[in-house]
C-alpha cells in the first residue's frame, strides 16, 4: 500500500488529536481516501446493519470517527498517544435554556455536575487524566463536545446504549484507560458495561449529601481524599 499523501495524513494526525476523536472539515475525497485503508468509518445506524459509506452520504461534511487502526498509523506517524487515565463524570438534568449548542463542558449547570467536574478537574491537574462527560443522550463526550439540549435521564427508555459508548471510547481511544467515574451507581452501572474495571469513589455512600461531601473532600484533598 502507498503511503498517504501530505493532505490525508495531515488529516488523520488530525483526527488523531480531535478530543472526540472525529474526523472534521476535510474534503469528500480525503475521507473516502482514509475510508479505503480502514482508518475512518461510520457507525451503523442500526445494530446489525452495514455503516453508510461516506461515498453515498447524502449531504457533506460530517464528522467521521477514526477506527482503532487509524489510530495505531496516526501515532506511527507521530500523533501523541491517547491518555492512559479517564475521569468520567455524569451529565446533568439543569442545563442551559438559550436555543444553540453548547460545549459539554458548559451545558450542565446543575450543583450536583459542577461538584462532579470540580472534583474530576483537581484529579485531572494531580493526575493528567482526560475529563469527559458520560451523557445520558450523546454518549461518552469531550468536554469540547458541542451538545443541544435534551431530556434524558440514564435509565429512561432512549438512554445511550452501551454499544455506542464502545465506539466513541474506540475513537477518543480511551477503551483500555484506567477510568475512574466520579457520579451516582446509574451512571457508574452504565460506564461499566463499556470499563468493567471502572473506579467509582462514590460506591457506598446513602443519598446525594454524602456524595457531595466526598465529593468536597477529593476537590480539596485530591487523591489523598480517594485514599482515606
Amino acid at each position: 500500500m502507498s503511503a498517504l499523501g501530505k493532505v490525508a495524513r495531515a488529516a488523520l494526525l488530525g483526527a488523531a488529536a480531535h478530543p472526540d476523536g472525529m474526523l472534521t472539515d476535510v474534503h469528500q475525497r480525503t475521507a473516502i481516501a482514509l475510508e479505503e485503508r480502514g482508518y475512518v468509518g461510520l457507525w451503523p445506524l442500526l445494530p446489525g446493519r452495514k455503516p453508510t459509506r461516506i461515498a453515498d452520504l447524502p449531504t457533506w461534511p460530517l464528522d467521521v470517527p477514526i477506527t482503532p487502526a487509524g489510530r495505531a498509523e496516526a501515532e506511527r506517524l507521530g500523533a501523541a498517544p491517547a491518555p492512559s487515565r479517564l475521569l468520567v463524570i455524569p451529565c446533568g438534568g439543569a442545563k442551559r435554556t438559550e436555543w444553540r449548542s453548547w460545549p459539554a463542558g458548559e451545558l450542565y449547570v446543575g450543583s450536583y455536575h459542577r461538584a462532579c467536574r470540580a472534583a474530576a478537574d483537581r484529579l485531572a491537574a494531580e493526575t493528567g487524566a482526560r475529563v469527559v462527560v458520560l451523557s445520558a443522550w450523546y454518549g461518552l463526550v469531550s468536554l469540547q463536545r458541542p451538545l443541544w439540549t435534551y431530556d434524558v435521564t440514564v435509565g429512561d427508555p432512549r438512554t445511550v446504549k452501551p454499544e455506542t459508548i464502545r465506539r466513541q471510547s474506540e475513537a477518543m481511544g480511551v477503551l483500555d484507560a484506567d477510568v475512574t467515574v466520579l457520579a451516582g451507581s446509574r451512571y457508574v452501572r452504565l460506564a461499566r458495561e463499556v470499563f468493567p474495571d471502572a473506579a467509582a469513589p462514590l460506591a457506598g455512600t446513602r443519598g446525594i449529601g454524602e456524595q457531595l461531601a466526598r465529593l468536597k473532600r477529593i476537590r480539596f484533598d485530591g487523591s489523598q481524599a480517594l485514599a482515606a
